[in-house]
Parts: structure tokens; sequence; C-alpha cells
């Protein structure tokens, strides 16, 4: 019986311990915009890891026909040494890179590229990853990569300007600015977005969900993360249906959180959306009943709880053996 429960006492501490996990993902940034012909757009190439990388290699593919490459910068990039230079190709639209990073490597979300596309004529472009590695810094260069995330670049016929009659004189002094110089028109009137969904508590280290709202579809939304000195931000984009969806897999440590978001064009960005608030609890600390208790006291119950259970059953084994022998001996009278 003792040894029943004692398997019993292991198999629940071995099922208790954590399970190391391994993700990083490759992004391009913003994931939805809305251009039209002639207009410049800077994309942002990132990894995000749960765990210190310290290599990237991937090749891009996008539509030669509706977007070219203007300029690739890895002046900011977290990762400085390059075993390929990054390069592309308007006639294949590709774009393609290998750097890496000395020791400890980089985690959380990291700056890979910053790329410089222009618009050339209206359709749907989307630029996707044929090939992607993220390696660990692990010493045996483990593949880490779990998925990648695209971008959707919807182009429109640049809008006919409006004219007046005007005079011979007045057409020799007032030259015509090509389409591709001029500046694309400033929203007047940008609203904030609007946090609609968020986790009042979370664990240290463990994902954040944050779902909002805006009216403007294929912007670039930024959420950020405020506790004391620590300021954390992350990009998303809203989706042509005007919603988006923020997940920050890089942890955050614990302490009270003020979370807000702004969304943002190629000319324009927005002030603070609502702001909401979020307890992120210690790794050594688990909620129960919407109290926050340390787990070396939940444990502590979890112990005793058996220890109480233990010392009924091999009491209870005691009695009824005395028991037995009680009525043997009566028996035999």
């Amino acid at each position: 019986m003792l040894k029943g429960v004692y398997k019993i006492l292991i198999g629940f501490c071995l099922l208790s311990l954590p399970v190391a996990t391994h993700a990083a993902t490759m992004e391009i940034s913003p994931e939805y915009t809305l251009l039209q012909v002639g207009q410049s757009i800077t994309l942002t190439i990132v990894t995000q890891s749960s765990e210190p990388v310290n290599a990237v290699t991937a090749t891009l593919s996008f539509p030669a026909d509706i977007l070219s490459v203007i300029s690739i910068s890895k002046n900011d990039s977290a990762f400085t040494l390059w075993v390929q230079e990054p390069k592309f190709s308007n006639t294949s639209g590709t774009i393609s890179f290998s750097g890496i990073v000395p020791d400890p490597g980089v985690k959380d979300r990291a700056l890979v590229l910053v790329v410089r596309m222009r618009a050339n004529r209206a359709g749907t472009a989307v630029l996707r990853f044929n090939s992607a590695a993220v390696l660990a810094n692990d010493g045996q260069g483990t593949n880490v990569l779990t998925g990648t995330v695209p971008a959707s670049i919807t182009v429109t016929p640049g809008s006919p300007a409006k004219t007046t009659p005007t005079t011979p004189a007045e057409k020799q002094e007032t030259p015509s600015v090509p389409e591709a110089q001029q500046a694309p028109v400033a929203i007047t009137s940008f609203e904030p977005p609007v946090i609609t969904q968020y986790q009042n508590v979370a664990k240290e280290y463990g994902p954040v969900v944050i779902n909002g709202t805006s009216k403007y579809a294929g912007t670039s939304v930024t959420v950020y993360f405020v506790s004391g000195i620590i300021k954390i931000k992350g990009t998303t984009s809203v989706d042509p249906s005007g919603n988006f969806k923020y997940v920050h897999t890089g942890g955050l440590p614990a302490g009270d959180y003020t979370i807000y978001a702004t969304v943002q064009d190629w000319n324009s960005k927005s002030g603070n959306s609502n702001t909401v608030y979020m307890e992120v609890l210690s790794v050594d600390r688990v909620t129960i009943i919407g109290f926050s208790i340390p787990v070396w006291s939940l444990w502590a119950v979890i112990l005793i709880l058996f220890g109480s259970l233990l010392y009924i059953g091999i009491y209870a084994h005691m009695r009824i053996d005395t028991l037995r022998k009680h009525l043997g001996i009566h028996h035999r009278k």
C-alpha cells in the first residue's frame, strides 16, 4: 500500500515539472498596408524568440511587377556580422540575407533589416518567406523557427489631381510635379485605436495577447507596456476588417503594467488608445480564487494534504489489523 502511495507522489511531482519550450518566429511588419501607386513604405524584418538566438537566414519573394525595393538598411540591426550581405533583385523579386550576432545572442523582439519599397502599379502584393531559419545560441545551432509572418500590401491607383483652367502664361510658370514626388495626403482626423480584449493577470515570461479595433485598415499598431522605468513595445497591423491582435511572446518582468496602443501610417500617428491595466505575476507565484500566493506555500499545502492522507491510510490499516487479531482470538476461544 505504501509503495502505491509513493508512486502516486512521484508521478505527481514529475507531471508538475516545467517543460522547456523553444520557439521563434520571423515576421514582416506591418502585416497589412494600403498604398497608392507611386507611394513608398518602410517595412521591418524582425525575429521574435523566447530564448537567445545568434543567427538568422532567409529568402523572401515579392511580385516585382507591383513592388520594387528602393533600399535595404542594416544600420540598426541586432545582427552585426553578415555571412551573406543583404541583397535584393527587382527583376526576380527576391530579398536574401544571412546574419549572426556574437554570444550571448539576442532574444525577445530583435530587428533584422529595414526595407524601403515603392508601389509600381495597382494590385495586391504578398511578401512571404520562401525559406528561413533562426538558430539558437545553444552551441549546436538548433533551428528553433516555428513560423513566419508574411506581409500583404494592397496598392490602389493614384487619385487624379483636380485641375482648374489656366492661361498659357500660368502653364509656363507652374512646372508639373511627377506623381512619384508628390507627398501622400495626410489624414487630418486620425482617431486612436480601441483595446477591446486583454488579460487582467499574466504569468511572468509567459505570452500576453492584446486585441483591439481601428478604423484604418492596413495601418501599423504599436502596443506599449509600461511599469515604472520599464517600457516595452511591439507592433502589429490592422487587418482589412479593422481588427488587430498583438501577441507578446518575449515575456514581461513581474509588476503592475499600464497598456495602451497607437496607430500609424506612413505620415500620420494617432494619440493613445484607452488605457488598460494588467498584473504580471512572478514565476514563483500562482493565483487561486483571486488570491496571489507563493508556489512554495501551495506545495506546502499539497504535501500536508498528502501527508494527512498517508497518515490516515496507515492508521486505518493498523486499526484493521488490530481488529482482525482481536476477532481471531475471540473466535478461537
